[in-house]
């Protein structure tokens, strides 16, 4: 990919834990007691508003707030950071899931050290009663930090052991929809998922103990739905963030579901174009048989 210049990688891996909710009709875990989700036409309609271009299923303000009656709900940001002479890569992911043996919220961080040069990685796993999730705005609490505000002011914090964030990030470009549009089948299910892939970024960030006032750019990435049960026992996926010198965005997917595999990739030129294209598979089988999900960004001025 022409414009891509040195990579750098952060790696998020799935608690492998069976929690779960009730049964969906078409057998998928869902929030206990919440309404069902509503289905694509719903919202379609909700998403393009008054468009009359091609129809959409997301919609950059509208959908960041949590979501009902679904199997997952994910907030993960990506950020590549200055502090003078240092750069940070910093991951933080909060998400809410439902697999078979009851709900669990997971709150996430990761950064690459500036001084050591390794990666240092934190996470908590909490109860539904010890967070919070508006479902009229962005308002995503845990224990240890959040998500909240909109897409032209997003504050994400996160106070962990050894990483404290706390981060503004602004909105600047065209949304990434995935696939075009937004809808991604996902496990013999509907998932929604798009992207703010370059929001204007800046705040501060201690790593052990040393404090950073950065600046930079962050990639946004949202993703909500359904999942088969089969989800819960493959869990067997690959998905990719690729910033390019250029401008462009690429949204990379390997999803293997049995003896299927689906491996794509969205690309958003700067001037909103969507280019849809099928990509050689990873191959993101451990040789130990170990199955985990990945989630990686390449910086384009790393």
């Amino acid at each position: 990919m022409a414009g891509k210049r040195t990579e750098r990688s952060m790696e998020e891996r799935k608690v492998d834990r069976n929690n779960g909710g009730s049964k969906s009709p078409n057998g998928a875990n869902a929030q206990t007691g919440a309404p069902a989700m509503p289905s694509p036409a719903v919202q379609s309609v909700a998403a393009s508003g008054s468009s009359k271009g091609t129809p959409l299923f997301v919609a950059a303000d509208l959908d960041l707030v949590a979501k009902e009656g679904i199997a997952q709900d994910s907030w993960f940001v990506v950020s590549h950071l200055t502090s003078g002479s240092d750069q940070l890569d910093l991951l933080v992911h909060y998400v809410r899931l439902t697999p078979p043996s009851g709900p669990v919220i997971q709150a996430m961080a990761s950064v690459l050290d500036p001084v050591s040069r390794k990666s240092i990685a934190e996470e908590r796993d909490y109860k539904d009663s010890e967070t919070t999730f508006s479902t009229t705005s962005l308002d995503v609490q845990t224990p240890v930090g959040g998500v909240s505000g909109d897409a032209s002011a997003m504050h994400v914090t996160g106070r962990f052991q050894r990483i404290d964030v706390d981060l503004t990030l602004a909105h600047q470009g065209p949304l990434l929809a995935n696939l075009g549009t937004g809808i991604l089948p996902f496990y013999r299910d509907i998932n929604y998922e798009y992207a703010l892939p370059s929001m204007r970024t800046t705040g501060s960030v201690v790593v052990d103990g040393k404090f950073y006032q950065v600046a930079g750019v962050s990639w946004f990435d949202r993703q909500w739905g359904q999942m088969a049960p089969s989800f819960w026992t493959e869990k067997h996926w690959s998905w990719m963030g690729i910033s390019l010198d250029n401008g462009d965005r690429i949204s990379l997917w390997d999803i293997i579901d049995g003896d299927q595999e689906h491996a794509f990739a969205t690309l958003l030129h700067s001037d909103g174009r969507h280019q849809i294209v099928d990509v050689e598979p990873l191959g993101t089988r451990s040789r130990s048989g170990r199955r985990f999900a990945r989630r990686v960004c390449r910086p384009s001025g790393a």
